[in-house]
C-alpha cells in the first residue's frame, strides 16, 4: 500500500483531470489532493472509496494498482507500437522496390533495343514485387486498424484524446517518412504515386479515431 499516492496520480493523469477538478468532485482542497498524490498524507478508506467513485475504479485498484483496465491499456499500447514499427517497414519495402526498378532498370519508350530484354525482365520482376508488397502493406494496415479499434473498444475506460491524436500523428509521420526519400529520388514516378498508399493508411487510422471518439461520447452519456 506504499504506492497509493502514485496510483492516485496515475489514475488522475490517465483521465486528463487536474488536481483542482478532482478536488471539486471530492469536496476537498487542491492542496489535500496534492498531499495525497505526493504521499505526504495518507487518505483514509472512506476518502479512497470516494477517489474510486471519481475515477470509476475499484478500491483494490487504488490500493494495489495493476488492474484489468491497466493491463488492457498496456496491451493496446504494445499493439500500437508494433503497428508503428511494422507498417513503415512494409511501406519502405514496396517503395524501395519501385525506386530500384525505376533507377537501375529503366524502360525506354518505343521499340525495345537489343540487349534490353534482361533489363525489362528485371524491371517487371521488381515492379510485380513492389505491387505485391504494397498490397500486403494495405492489408496489414487494415487489419491493424481493426485490431487496435477492437482492443480500444474493450477498454473499461477510454483512451485520453491526447494519446489518440498522438498515436495518429506518429503513424502519419512514420508512414510518410518511409516513402518520401524514394519518392523524391525516383526519376519516373512522382510524389503522388508514392503517397497514395500511406494516405489511405492514415485515413483508416483517422476513421478509427473518430469511431472511438463517438463510442466514448455515447459511453459518457450513459454514465451521466
Amino acid at each position: 500500500m506504499t504506492d497509493i499516492h502514485s496510483h492516485l496520480k496515475a489514475l488522475r493523469r490517465a483521465r486528463e483531470l487536474t488536481q483542482e477538478a478532482v478536488a471539486r468532485q471530492m469536496g476537498l482542497t487542491r492542496q489535500a489532493v496534492s498531499r495525497h498524490e505526493s504521499g505526504r498524507t495518507q487518505p483514509d478508506l472512506e476518502t479512497l472509496a470516494r477517489y474510486g467513485e471519481v475515477y470509476g475504479v475499484s478500491l483494490q485498484e487504488i490500493l494495489y494498482g495493476g488492474s484489468r483496465s491497466e493491463r488492457q491499456l498496456r496491451r493496446l499500447r504494445r499493439a500500437a507500437w508494433t503497428v508503428g514499427a511494422v507498417l513503415p517497414i512494409c511501406n519502405a519495402l514496396w517503395a524501395g522496390l519501385r525506386w530500384t526498378a525505376s533507377r537501375f532498370f529503366p524502360i525506354q519508350e518505343g521499340q525495345m533495343q537489343a540487349g534490353m530484354q534482361k533489363v525489362w525482365e528485371q524491371h517487371r520482376l521488381l515492379a510485380e514485387l513492389s505491387e505485391k508488397a504494397e498490397g500486403l502493406s494495405l492489408v496489414i494496415a487494415w487489419l491493424a486498424v481493426v485490431v487496435l479499434a477492437v482492443l480500444a473498444l474493450r477498454l473499461e475506460r477510454p483512451v485520453p484524446l491526447r494519446e489518440k491524436l498522438s498515436c495518429l500523428g506518429i503513424l502519419t509521420a512514420l508512414t510518410m517518412a518511409a516513402v518520401l526519400p524514394f519518392a523524391l529520388a525516383d526519376p519516373v514516378f512522382g510524389l503522388a504515386d508514392y503517397t497514395v498508399t500511406p494516405l489511405r493508411q492514415i485515413l483508416w487510422g483517422a476513421m478509427a479515431v473518430l469511431v472511438l471518439l463517438t463510442v466514448d461520447a455515447l459511453r459518457g452519456r450513459k454514465t451521466t
